[in-house]
């Protein structure tokens, strides 16, 4: 499984600054099968400054959901910590 691209990707607007939540569409690929599911997805700066990325899969997906969070998750954090979240 591999996480391909996050798709679509909308920021909600809430007042904490420390805090960034998006919904989007992930694209993975799973056993040579590209598919599209919905996520939402929260970024949230702890007090020393470590990021704390929860994600949901809104859609079914034909896949375990486990490792397809935490691929998500990783893959959400290296964006994170490169800044190129929205």
């Amino acid at each position: 499984m591999i996480v391909v691209e996050l798709l679509n990707l909308h920021r909600k607007d809430i007042p904490l600054h420390y805090r960034k939540e998006f919904t989007g569409e992930a694209v993975l690929d799973l056993m040579n099968r590209k598919i599209q599911a919905p996520v939402e997805f929260v970024v949230e700066r702890k007090p020393f400054g470590a990021a704390e990325v929860r994600v949901q899969v809104l859609g079914a997906v034909e896949y375990p959901l486990l490792p397809i969070i935490r691929d998500l998750k990783i893959y959400i954090a290296d964006l994170d910590s490169r800044g190129q979240l929205p």
